[in-house]
């Protein structure tokens, strides 16, 4: 599934994206940690040792992904519900263990999907903060953006098909955002 796809199955036009609006639109359901401890039957405690911040699984065929709302920030808790949508459209959802390449793969896609390149570049944002700011990321995951988004500039910004989509979606933002 593209990202096109996905703002379009989810009607996103605009930043900051709301990755539980992603979720609902995709079919998947998004809980809190005391609803995912009694839908499967444990603590929180014996959660927050399995993963901290969220974590995704499938029940009967659809994806659930559980956030500790009580962990972190909201931004971060963003992120991680986009790393755990990630999960479900990368087709990691299921497995015992996840790769670090599969980590990798989902936090580079959450990182797409909360501050797509093409609309960063269209808005010609030059600071880390301003990516934090109209995107709802922390300044790190900002900061990663920006020197990424800089290589892309470097070589002559040259969006994919996919990019190019996205990048007539979010028009009206952007041209407001100018």
């Amino acid at each position: 599934m593209t990202f096109s796809e996905i703002y379009r199955k989810a009607d996103i036009r605009r930043l900051p994206i709301d990755p539980k609006e992603i979720a609902a639109a995709l079919g998947f359901v998004v809980m809190d940690y005391k609803a995912a401890g009694d839908f499967l039957n444990t603590d929180m405690k014996n959660l927050c040792s399995f993963c901290a911040y969220g974590f995704s699984f499938m029940d009967d065929g659809i994806f659930c992904i559980a956030i500790n709302e009580n962990a972190c920030d909201k931004r971060r808790r963003r992120f991680t519900a986009a790393h755990e949508i990630a999960h479900c459209v990368l087709g990691h959802t299921g497995r015992k263990t996840l790769s670090s390449g599969d980590e990798r793969a989902a936090e580079r896609f959450a990182a797409d999907l909360l501050a797509p390149l093409v609309v960063l570049h269209k808005c010609s944002v030059r600071t880390s903060g301003e990516i934090a700011r109209i995107c709802g990321i922390s300044r790190q995951a900002a900061g990663i953006r920006l020197e990424q988004l800089a290589e892309r500039e470097k070589y002559g910004f040259s969006p994919s098909c996919d990019e190019f989509e996205v990048a007539e979606r979010f028009g009206e933002y952007i041209r407001y955002y100018r």
